[in-house]
């Protein structure tokens, strides 16, 4: 087929799916827009400059017509050529160049797609035609200037980020500008809900690409798409990178692209679950400072200096038994690990889905990668049968149902050099409903494994890692449930462990009815309840010092109920306390504060439970409540730091 007829067989295809967008049949119109994504824009006309090579960054214009704005603004950012680091793609929606009569910036490509295919196909076919690692969009009727387009690349390249959104400031029309095109003064987490002022890694983009049918939405649907990979902390907004733009020309603009919003709405619904669940997720947590801090954590992670002779390696150990509908997101994403050095040991016990054959396809041809096959050993049989084929020290768990952020093998091996004294390091998880996975309180900053031991199980399994030359004992082969919780906590009372919990998302959670916290869910709480118990006891020391009801209250395995609850929980708390600062081990000032911390957010649960808190949460909207929820904790967590760092100050005075 020549360009021609293929540009005549796209422009059909686009014109079937809108038909079938208008009459609400999602279904019908993806199959359309499959078959438009089959002919892999063959129809494209591409022209470069002389000195054109896909550099690190490309910044793209798409525009449908001829405009002055779009001049002026690429007059205004073309300096940016002269930057080693950035190369210019100008995509003419249209079946001519429309950039003919700009000055055009060096290393520049231009795309001419033969007609209007729509704003998201013009981005796709940048995307298909340049190389770099990252694509910035402006909008062709918007301004800004290059230091705006430095920001969003600084932001990126700072915080691990896979997307970056910037300020929209209104040119004039300031009483109809959007409340999300100016989201503060602050750097934080957030959907990419403006599309004209947006950075995108690459290869993010190749997983998912624009769905060609939106124009407004396309950034919000395909954060909520790219979610589950990357989690809620790759996501950003920058308020130092400005674009200029108006939301709309005139009102009866404003009414049409409202319109087609209610419409974008209905075609969502249909064909992205994520998106209702990822957006509250999203509005939670960016309501509250906890966001900020955890976004803290994740830009120290990305600075720590790389081990870049490669010297120390991991071991990935998963045990596996009926996950055949996972392997494949499980395989795609250990292959999208930003640091190649590690291994896959894979036990497989006993599954009856081809869950082992799968991953061997999978991983056929992956060096590093070792199956084991065995016949239902259980969970903490197979992970000591696992571990026994481990050679490196260093060793990360990972659930076959979860996946990994890309960076988690980075930021692990990068912690442990950091500190060669580091035996444990955990990191966050989320799911599509919650953006903080872990147990409360949640930290917002880098908490010792000793602290936070103290208020239940320290840090999230499923991004767990650990050092096999610290951790000796075994899994117990008899436990039915909280058998990682159980070995964690043995190991810390056989020997005071350094471990460090670090505040970010690090692994999307699989929720599920098959999971072992679904199907023995009494049977963990009860484990985890005894290993808390014993573990506050071997810190005590004196044999009946344990209050175990104080720690069942300062654990969160009972809720707190009464003042009576608050009192018993007060006096345990003080118990604890006073033992701690007994010790003169390095670790009392974040012991301390770990449970005081634990303490006070134990009160505000409480208080929620009684009349007046009953009587706001049940009027609240469930958004609402989870808003309130984190700011809550935001509030104690941040007091609480000031708190520790005076206390800190205090004690390496001596005391008063």
């Amino acid at each position: 087929m020549t360009a021609e007829s293929d540009l005549r067989a796209a422009l059909a295809h686009k014109a079937a799916a809108e038909r079938f967008f208008a009459d609400g049949n999602a279904g019908a119109a993806r199959q359309e827009i499959a078959r438009l994504e089959a002919l892999e824009f063959s129809f494209l006309s591409v022209t470069d400059t002389p000195d054109y090579a896909p550099r690190r960054v490309t910044v793209c214009i798409v525009a449908y017509r001829r405009s002055a704005d779009t001049a002026l603004l690429l007059a205004s950012i073309g300096a940016l050529s002269r930057d080693e680091a950035f190369s210019f793609c100008l995509v003419s929606n249209a079946g001519e160049d429309l950039f003919d009569q700009c000055e055009i910036p060096a290393a520049t490509r231009r795309i001419v797609t033969g007609a209007n295919l729509g704003a998201s196909l013009g981005r796709n076919a940048a995307i298909h035609g340049c190389g770099s690692e990252y694509m910035i969009f402006v909008d062709d009727d918007g301004f800004t200037g290059p230091d705006n387009i430095r920001a969003l690349l600084a932001t990126a390249q700072g915080h691990d980020a896979v997307a970056v959104r910037g300020r929209v400031i209104s040119r004039g029309d300031f009483l109809n500008m959007p409340p999300h095109y100016d989201l503060g003064d602050f750097r934080v987490q957030s959907m990419m809900n403006i599309e004209g002022m947006t950075l995108w890694r690459t290869d993010a983009l190749k997983l998912e690409w624009f769905d060609p049918l939106l124009y407004g939405h396309e950034g919000v649907d395909l954060t909520a798409r790219l979610y589950p990979f990357y989690g809620p902390d790759a996501f950003l907004y920058d308020p130092d990178a400005i674009l200029l733009h108006d939301f709309a020309a005139s009102g009866d603009k404003r009414a049409e692209k409202m319109a087609r919003m209610k419409k974008n709405d209905a075609y969502l619904a249909q064909v992205n679950p994520n998106l209702a669940p990822v957006k509250k997720a999203f509005y939670a947590y960016q309501a509250t400072p906890i966001a900020r801090h955890r976004l803290a954590v994740r830009r120290s992670l990305a600075a720590l200096p790389r081990d870049t002779a490669g010297d120390t390696a991991a071991t990935v150990l998963t045990t596996c038994y009926n996950g055949a509908g996972f392997i494949g997101q499980y395989a795609a994403a250990w292959k999208r690990q930003t640091n190649p050095n590690f291994r896959i040991v894979f036990l497989d016990d006993g599954s009856d889905d081809g869950s082992a054959d799968l991953a061997q396809k999978a991983f056929d041809g992956v060096e590093g990668f070792t199956l084991i096959r065995t016949n239902r050993l259980g969970r903490g049989a197979a992970l000591n049968r696992a571990l026994a084929q481990v050679d490196t020290d260093i060793v990360l768990i990972a659930d076959v149902d979860d996946i990994p952020v890309p960076q988690r093998v980075d930021w692990t091996l990068r912690a442990y050099a950091a500190d060669p004294a580091l035996q444990v390091a955990g990191f966050g998880i989320f799911d599509l409903n919650e953006p903080i996975r872990e147990q409360t309180p949640f930290a917002i900053a880098p908490t010792s494994l000793t602290a936070r031991a103290l208020l239940g199980m320290p840090m999230p399994f499923p991004a767990f890692s650990f050092r096999k030359s610290a951790m000796t004992d075994p899994f117990d082969e008899d436990l039915k449930g909280g058998i990682d919780c159980e070995w964690l906590f043995r190991n810390c009372r056989r020997t005071e462990v350094k471990g460090c919990f670090f505040p970010t998302a690090a692994v999307s959670y699989a929720v599920h009815d098959g999971q072992i916290s679904a199907t023995r869910n009494e049977t963990q709480k009860a484990v985890k309840r005894q290993a808390a118990r014993a573990y506050h006891q071997s810190v005590l020391g004196t044999p009946g010092a344990c209050d175990e009801d104080g720690v069942d209250l300062l654990t969160a395995a009972t809720k707190l109920r009464s003042r009576t609850d608050k009192a018993r929980l007060d006096d345990y708390a003080t118990v604890l306390t006073r033992r701690i600062l007994e010790n003169p081990g390095g670790s009392a000032v974040q012991s301390v504060f770990g449970i005081y911390r634990g303490t006070m957010l134990r009160m505000g649960g409480w208080a929620r439970s009684g009349a007046v808190g009953a009587a706001a949460g049940g009027a609240m909207p469930r958004d609402l409540r989870r808003v309130r929820k984190y700011k809550r904790i935001a509030r104690v967590s941040v007091l609480l730091n000031v708190i520790v760092i005076l206390a800190a100050r205090w004690l390496a005075l001596g005391g008063a």
